[in-house]
């Protein structure tokens, strides 16, 4: 069970909410109120301006990408075709013109494509 291996503001999130009817959550349910409980309220808000302000620049693709998906993880309306619209909006203009010449599109490419 995860309650053994919290301490601190974490372990009495999930002694005060979780452990008497761990059966209702979900892990992702879980997640997300340990999330909310353990971090400042504006600290979802300064990773959202992080995901907002992330570009590619010099970069590596790889770099750039790991990035925005580590902190999407962070912001749960974050879908997967909305990450890969803001790759395709911040990657460098390089990129742009290989995808296009690839036929790929952003509203039907993958992450994987591209």
């Amino acid at each position: 069970m995860i309650g053994r291996w919290l301490w601190g503001k974490a372990a009495d999130y999930f002694m005060n909410s979780i452990a008497e009817n761990p059966e209702k959550f979900t892990r992702e349910s879980v997640y997300h109120g340990l999330f909310s409980y353990c971090f400042p309220a504006h600290f979802k808000a300064e990773l959202r301006k992080r995901y907002n302000k992330c570009y590619q620049g010099n970069r590596s693709f790889r770099e750039f990408l790991r990035e925005l998906q580590k902190l999407s993880k962070h912001l749960p309306d974050i879908s997967n075709a909305h990450l890969v619209l803001k790759v395709w909006e911040n990657a460098r203009r390089d990129l742009h013109v290989e995808w296009a010449r690839l036929g790929y599109n952003p509203e039907t490419a993958s992450l994987t494509e591209l």
